[in-house]
């Protein structure tokens, strides 16, 4: 049984079993910047994020250092909001979208679900090119990875 990583702060949270499936846990590093970078949505709440027809788009985040402000899109709506961060720490929200209708229901459900996690978020950890979102107890809530944007 593998164990899964948990900063020394949340040691006291399990760890549900389906969110770390597939996944190598992976080492905390704060030094590593989340701002300049296009971060792509890759997994979310446990399970693999794949973005299949003409009308949707991979959901995405993008975070301005300057003015700290989060930005992207859900796969259907474009998103924005205030962000706070500190070594290892990140809270986001309130998130605003716009509300266009998403022609598939599964696009908008999982859009919901994106922007819910995305104001649960406390903590992040980069390992590579992989960005991992934490829940107030350390659970892995999202990965995304560095993307170029097209």
């Amino acid at each position: 049984m593998r164990r899964a990583f948990r900063p020394p702060q949340s040691a006291a949270a399990p760890v549900p079993a389906n969110a770390m499936s597939g996944v190598q846990p992976v080492a905390a590093t704060p030094d590593q910047p989340l701002e300049g970078v296009a971060w792509r949505l890759t997994q979310l709440e446990g399970q693999l994020v794949t973005v299949s027809g003409q009308d949707q788009r991979a959901p995405f985040l993008q975070f301005d250092a300057q003015n700290r402000r989060v930005s992207g899109s859900g796969g259907c709506n474009r998103l924005t909001g205030a962000y706070l961060s500190g070594p290892g720490t990140l809270r986001v929200g309130p998130v605003a979208s716009t509300r266009m209708a998403c022609l598939d229901q599964g696009t908008g459900e999982r859009e919901n679900r994106f922007f819910a996690v995305l104001e649960a978020t406390r903590g992040y950890r980069i390992a590579g090119r992989t960005l991992t979102l934490t829940g107030e107890g350390g659970q892995i809530l999202a990965m995304l990875e560095e993307s170029t944007l097209r």
